[in-house]
């Protein structure tokens, strides 16, 4: 598929039918032209230089249309790496993973191989196939470590997949491991932050908050974008627990430091939050419009979107608090985080509570077994989420016979 030069010269003299010995005249004799052709020699950069412009005498500059003196110069392998970053995208992986493995292996670009594989989990895992993207992740660590390549990138990339697949013990697994592959302080403390974050999702507030209390201790040393990460968390463990006005002291403190301003889209959103839980709806609605002006991934607007249509619901507005929670729908349930779909059930299921709307209970139900069969939600959340609607339905004293059934079939299916 790729030429070496000495390829690329043989072609070019047999399409304009010059012979070796033509070749004398520049300098160079058929002898020596002869070796370069079949591979036997390497010359040095000027002698091909010499030949490139010998052959552009010679084919009165049509040499150029067919080479560059740069693409004439090229070694196999370096065409073979321009081919995979020209062609090596997510998006097409999928049709083009076996020819180019094909020529990874060929041209021996472990590199690339390793790439190739890391992607293809990227590419499973972004279509809610955790069972595929999880194995070709495995295959990228292990051709890694079995080259001696670092897989430190590799461990902390699939520890945060695995993380928002809400399969969280995994997720500390493949962290911990890569903290053991760190080579700076900086690495160590990007690994904490993460393993903080799956602690807290998996409700392991107390340790999440002893590594929390740890980092921050040293914040005037650590970068500011850990220092932010973990407030952040601290501030979600806080408000769970009630100390509302508490974690609102953490947040109006990162507001106050011009140096947290690539944050912002995460500092209001949590303070918008914050307002929810202590009832102040208006300010939360306020906050959470300034919020959405910062956001920038489909996801992150359509989580502060999911806030907004919340304080509706608190509001008793259920119709405009129905009309986001529909909005975002699409978006949320077809994205990666195991989270964030949790948070949108919870939210939706507790507005059709609300309203007696329990034929619409059915449907969720069936969407939610559909999710757990194509493995794009654990079961292990699905039980969660019943967890939190039992609690909410357990506020009322009792329950009619057409609200039973239903609810019922949702809590054990």
């Amino acid at each position: 598929m790729f030429y070496t030069v000495g390829e690329k010269i043989r072609q070019v003299r047999q399409q304009f039918h010059l012979k070796q010995g033509t070749f004398q005249h520049f300098g160079i004799t058929q002898h020596y032209l002869s070796m370069i052709e079949t591979n036997k020699r390497q010359p040095p950069e000027k002698t091909l230089i010499d030949i490139y412009d010998a052959l552009v005498t010679l084919t009165e500059g049509e040499m150029r249309s067919l080479y560059t003196l740069d693409e004439f110069l090229k070694t196999p392998e370096e065409q073979a790496r321009e081919f995979f970053e020209q062609r090596l995208t997510i998006d097409t992986i999928v049709d083009q993973y076996d020819e180019l493995m094909s020529v990874a292996k060929q041209y021996n670009l472990t590199s690339y191989m390793i790439q190739l594989d890391k992607l293809l989990g990227q590419y499973y895992f972004m279509r809610n196939d955790g069972q595929e993207a999880v194995k070709h992740f495995q295959i990228a660590i292990d051709r890694a470590i079995k080259e001696d390549i670092n897989p430190y990138h590799l461990y902390q990339q699939f520890g945060i997949m695995l993380r928002k697949l809400g399969r969280y013990v995994e997720s500390i697994s493949k962290l911990s491991i890569a903290i053991g592959y760190a080579k700076t302080e900086e690495q160590i403390k990007e690994i904490d932050v993460l393993l903080i974050l799956t602690y807290y999702q998996m409700g392991q507030h107390q340790l999440a908050l002893e590594m929390i209390n740890q980092l921050t201790s040293k914040a005037n040393i650590y970068p500011s974008k850990h220092y932010v990460k973990a407030i952040l968390i601290k501030v979600e463990i806080l408000r769970n627990n009630g100390l509302i006005l508490e974690s609102r002291d953490y947040l109006l403190a990162l507001l106050d430091e011009p140096e947290y301003e690539p944050y912002l889209k995460h500092i209001y959103h949590s303070l918008g939050w914050n307002y929810i839980a202590n009832h102040e709806y208006s300010k939360a609605l306020e906050i959470l419009k300034k919020a959405f002006s910062y956001r920038e991934s489909d996801l992150e607007k359509a989580l502060t979107l999911l806030l907004i249509g919340a304080v509706y619901f608190e509001m008793e507005e259920y119709e405009e608090a129905q009309s986001y929670y529909t909005q975002i729908k699409s978006t949320i349930l077809s994205s990666w985080s195991t989270n964030s779909k949790k948070m949108w059930f919870d939210k939706q299921l507790d507005l059709y509570w609300r309203t007696k709307q329990m034929d619409k209970v059915v449907l969720l139900q069936q969407e939610l077994k559909e999710l757990v069969e194509t493995e794009a939600l654990p079961e292990d959340t699905v039980n969660q989420i019943k967890k939190t609607f039992l609690k909410q339905v357990s506020t009322r004293t009792s329950l009619s016979e057409e609200e039973y059934s239903p609810l019922y079939n949702f809590l054990v299916f």
